[in-house]
C-alpha cells in the first residue's frame, strides 16, 4: 500500500503515516517473538510481554486509523480535485472543437473564389475539429473512471488512471492544445515591421518643419515682380501651385533620403526597391501637400491642425497597436480616413511581399487624399482665407490676442 500511494503521489502525508505504521507492525513483530520465547517463563515475564503486545496493537490501530483519516482529508480531496480538473479540460476541449467546427462551416460557406483557395484549410480544421472530438470522448471516459476509482477508493485504478508521470498529466492540463504557426510574407526582424510606422511619421513630421522654417504665403514683393514679368497678377491658383512646387521638391529629396537610409543605412527588409521608393516619394507629395494646403489657407491654425493630425495618426493608424484593439472607438471610425493607414500598408507590401493588387490600392487611395486637399487649396481657400482674416480680426478687437 505504501508503495502504490507514493507512486501516485510521492509528496502525500499518507506516504509518511504508513512509513509509521510499518515500524510499529515491525516492533509488534519483535514483542511477539519474545512474546513466544517467554511461554516457558515465569507468570510475571509472560504479563509483562503481554502487556507490551496489547501497547504495540493499540498503536498500530491508531496509525492505521491515522492513515485512513490522512486518506480521507487529504489524498481523497487532491484525486477529486483532479477528477474535477479533467472535467473542465473536457468541457473546454468540446467549446474548442465546436469553435473550429463553427469556423470550418463558414470558410466553407464562403465565395466561389475564397473556397477555391481555401479548400485545404477547410479540409485541415475539419480534420482538428475531429481530433479533438474523440480527444473529448478520451477525457470524458478518464473523467468518469476515476471519478468511479475516487469513489470506491481504488487506489490501484487512481494510480493506473493518471500513470506513472504526474508531471505530464501536469503539463497537459496546463496547454491541453499546441499551436503552429505559418507566417505569411514575414519580417525579418521587428526594427523591419516597424520601419512603415516610423517612415510615415518622419515624412509628416519633415512637412510640418517645411512650413515651420519657410514662408507659405508668397510675399507681396514677389507677386508684383512676377506681375511685371508677364504683365499681369498671378492667379490664386497660379500662386498656390507654384510656391507647393519648393515643398514637393523637398518633400521628394527627403522621401529619397529616408528610403535610401532604410535599406542601405539601417539595412531594413526590402523585397521590392523601387516600389519601396515610390512609396516613399507618394506618400511624402501627399504629406507635404496637406499640411501646405492646411497652412496656407488657415495660417496658424493649419500648422495646428497638421500637429493635430499627427497626434491622431500616432494613436490610430494601427502603427504601434493594431486599431481593433483600441477601446476607443473614434480611431476605429476614422482609421480609414487617416493617410497612414495607407502609406504604411504601401510600405510593408514593397518590403516583405504583394499579395494580389494589395500594393495598388494602398498607393491608389493614398493619391485619392489629394483630391480634397487640392479643392481646398484651388477652390475653397478663397473663402476660407476671408473667413480666417475675419475670425483673426476679431480676435485682434479683443486686445487679448
Amino acid at each position: 500500500m505504501r508503495d502504490t500511494v507514493a507512486g501516485a503521489d510521492p509528496g502525500s502525508p499518507a506516504v509518511g503515516a504508513l512509513d509509521r505504521i510499518i515500524t510499529q507492525l515491525g516492533t509488534l513483530e519483535a514483542n511477539l517473538a519474545t512474546a513466544e520465547s517467554a511461554i516457558g517463563g515465569d507468570a510475571a515475564s509472560i504479563d509483562e510481554t503481554h502487556a507490551k503486545v496489547t501497547d504495540s496493537i493499540n498503536q498500530a490501530r491508531a496509525g492505521l486509523h491515522d492513515s485512513l483519516s490522512t486518506y480521507n482529508d487529504q489524498l481523497k480531496g487532491e484525486l477529486a480535485s483532479l477528477a474535477n480538473s479533467l472535467q473542465k479540460v473536457g468541457a473546454d476541449t468540446e467549446t474548442l472543437a465546436g469553435s473550429l467546427k463553427d469556423t470550418a462551416d463558414s470558410l466553407g460557406a464562403s465565395t466561389d473564389s475564397l473556397a477555391a483557395n481555401l479548400v485545404t484549410a477547410e479540409v485541415s480544421l475539419r480534420k482538428t475539429a475531429e481530433t479533438l472530438r474523440t480527444a473529448e470522448s478520451q477525457l470524458a471516459q478518464a473523467r468518469d473512471d476515476l471519478q468511479h476509482a475516487l469513489d470506491t477508493g481504488d487506489i490501484d485504478e487512481v494510480r493506473r488512471i493518471i500513470g506513472d508521470n504526474p508531471a505530464a498529466i501536469a503539463q497537459f492540463l496546463a496547454a491541453p492544445t499546441h499551436l503552429e504557426r505559418h507566417a505569411v510574407y514575414p519580417m525579418a526582424d521587428n526594427g523591419s515591421a516597424m520601419s512603415p510606422f516610423y517612415t510615415s511619421l518622419a515624412l509628416w513630421i519633415g512637412a510640418i518643419f517645411m512650413v515651420a522654417l519657410m514662408s507659405v504665403p508668397v510675399s507681396p514683393a514677389r507677386q508684383a515682380a512676377l506681375t511685371k514679368k508677364f504683365g499681369r497678377a498671378p492667379r490664386p491658383g497660379e500662386l498656390y501651385l507654384g510656391r507647393y512646387g519648393v515643398f514637393c521638391l523637398l518633400g521628394l529629396a527627403q522621401a529619397l533620403i529616408v528610403g535610401l537610409g532604410n535599406v542601405f543605412f539601417l539595412g531594413v527588409e526590402c523585397e521590392h526597391f523601387w516600389l519601396y521608393l515610390a512609396a516613399c516619394c507618394l506618400a511624402s507629395v501627399v504629406f507635404t501637400n496637406l499640411v501646405y494646403t492646411l497652412t496656407v489657407s488657415f495660417g496658424n491654425i493649419g500648422k495646428a491642425l497638421a500637429i493635430i493630425g499627427l497626434v491622431l495618426q500616432l494613436a490610430g493608424a494601427g502603427g504601434l497597436m493594431p486599431v481593433q484593439m483600441l477601446s476607443a472607438p473614434l480611431f476605429q471610425e476614422i482609421y480609414p480616413w487617416l493617410p497612414f493607414a495607407h502609406s504604411m500598408p504601401a510600405l510593408e507590401g514593397a518590403m516583405a511581399g504583394i499579395y494580389g493588387d494589395q500594393y495598388l490600392v494602398q498607393m491608389g487611395l493614398l493619391a485619392a487624399i489629394l483630391v480634397p486637399s487640392l479643392i481646398l487649396g484651388l477652390v475653397l481657400r478663397r473663402p476660407v482665407i476671408r473667413l480666417n482674416d475675419w475670425v483673426l480680426r476679431k480676435l485682434g478687437e479683443t486686445k487679448f490676442l
